[in-house]
């Protein structure tokens, strides 16, 4: 009889060790999705992100270009607004610093 309670109790620290070695192994298995998800979605954040940033940046540099391209014609039509009434305009300020 206790030969058999030695048996019963040798069977269940061999299932005892069994399940956690089964456990630790799961665990692991676990980390290791986790870590690949973790990655993936990282690997998937940093192509968008380098995208958007792609698009962003074509975005900025045409608003840049029209915004230039803008200025540039209100300069060119100021200059030659003050080209052809340069003059005019300084004897009119001058006449009325002068006689203010």
């Amino acid at each position: 009889m206790i030969q058999r309670i030695l048996e019963i109790d040798n069977k269940a620290r061999d299932m005892m060790a069994r399940a956690e070695k089964l456990k630790a192994q799961q665990e692991l298995g676990l980390e290791e999705k986790k870590e690949a998800l973790r990655t993936g979605y990282l690997q998937r954040a940093n192509d968008r992100i380098a995208k958007v940033e792609t698009e962003e940046r074509a975005h900025a540099e045409t608003a840049f270009a029209e915004k230039a391209a803008k200025y540039q014609r209100l300069l060119d039509d100021l200059s030659a607004a003050y080209q052809a009434h340069g003059n005019e305009w300084i004897s009119a300020m001058a006449e009325r610093v002068l006689h203010s």
